[in-house]
């Protein structure tokens, strides 16, 4: 499933984007999922970190503009794909801030909007296998695994702790450790299992992690998980 969101206040342009999306995943026999939203305040409102796969901005939009939509959307999601659409192409350079992968010039081009959306599948599906992917309340969230700081068992949920979000999902932690992806996480305890790239340093029974947090070791456990760290270091190395 590729989830997508279109933020788009034309009527007309909506329509087509959302025909034109149409038209391309059953092309490609894939399950998409589109959500339209008609104001940068109506999906600011909505947004949600790791979401997305892909969201498409309307750059001229009533009282918050697509620029700055998609700007509050990178600081808190920097895996999402961002294209941009307008009908003035002076708002090229303003665009940069929000790190687009694309810029279309209405009125779009199907044949350039296909081949570009062509694509961006193939580079989803390139970035999901380094991304976890978890599920609740019906929503998929896919997150890469390099922003995740570390995962926390609370009975029968398993939080994940991102750069920038916190999420959850029901499940244990001891099937989460079996994931090929996270060959790099240590479990420090019964309840952590944490990302190597965000451990400062370990001291005692305790684990130093980048954002201030100082999580536990369980007893007995400190050699280790001493051992695997270091091990981890030392592949870093040249």
């Amino acid at each position: 499933m590729y989830n997508i969101a279109l933020c788009e206040n034309s009527p007309d342009d909506q329509m087509w984007i959302s025909n034109a999306l149409e038209q391309i995943f059953k092309e490609l026999e894939r399950p998409y999922l589109l959500t339209e939203y008609s104001s940068g305040e109506e999906f600011l409102c909505h947004m949600k970190p790791h979401l997305y796969d892909v969201v498409i901005f309307d750059v001229e939009m009533n009282r918050i503009s697509g620029i700055e939509a998609a700007r509050r959307l990178r600081e808190v999601d920097r895996g999402v794909i961002i294209i941009f659409a307008t009908v003035h192409s002076e708002n090229f350079f303003s665009c940069f801030a929000a790190e687009p992968l694309q810029y279309f010039l209405k009125p779009m081009q199907f044949k350039l909007f296909r081949a570009f959306m062509l694509t961006v599948v193939e580079r989803i599906d390139n970035a999901r296998r380094d991304q976890f992917s978890l599920t609740f309340n019906n929503v998929v969230y896919c997150i890469p695994t390099s922003d995740i700081m570390y995962f926390q068992s609370r009975g029968r949920q398993v939080e994940v702790q991102a750069t920038k979000a916190r999420h959850c999902f029901y499940g244990k932690l001891g099937e989460v450790e079996q994931n090929a992806q996270l060959n790099h996480f240590i479990r420090g305890s019964q309840s952590f299992l944490i990302n190597s790239d965000y451990i400062t340093r370990l001291k005692g029974e305790n684990i130093y992690m980048a954002n201030g947090e100082i999580l536990p070791i369980s007893r007995g456990k400190s050699k280790k998980v001493r051992d695997l760290y270091l091990q981890y270091i030392a592949q870093l190395r040249p």
